[in-house]
């Protein structure tokens, strides 16, 4: 993607700031007839610029896998889901003044669910 008008003519035609090209994400999950639920998941994003300006700092590219551990039996569910699961240090996007910022560290969530 391209910035197609714009107040200042150097950024007309330049890539969109802090815009990946290209993302993609992929999740697959199974359950069991036990009521075991496995899941795996990866996302993918794209090198971007952090401004419209190609000397300002590149964010590269990165993938993240993510996954699932859940039970369902009757009504109840239970889940635990990681986002990061590898726990990858990555930059997430940098601002037009080069400063850049980590992307989110490895995160477990649990839950528990009650379908009325």
């Amino acid at each position: 993607m391209e910035v197609p008008a714009s107040s200042n003519p150097r950024e007309l035609g330049k890539p969109l700031s802090a815009v990946s090209r290209h993302a993609a994400a992929l999740w697959a999950d199974y359950r069991f007839d036990s009521g075991i639920r496995l899941g795996l998941g990866a996302r993918y994003t794209g090198a971007n610029r952090g401004d419209l300006d190609a000397a300002r700092a590149e964010v590269p590219a990165f993938t993240l896998f993510d996954a699932l551990l859940g039970y369902d039996r009757d009504r109840w569910s239970l889940a635990l889901n990681v986002h990061n699961l590898a726990d990858k240090t990555y930059l997430s996007n940098c601002d037009a003044y080069d400063n850049c910022y980590y992307g989110e560290q490895r995160r477990v969530m649990a839950t528990a669910t009650y379908r009325w």
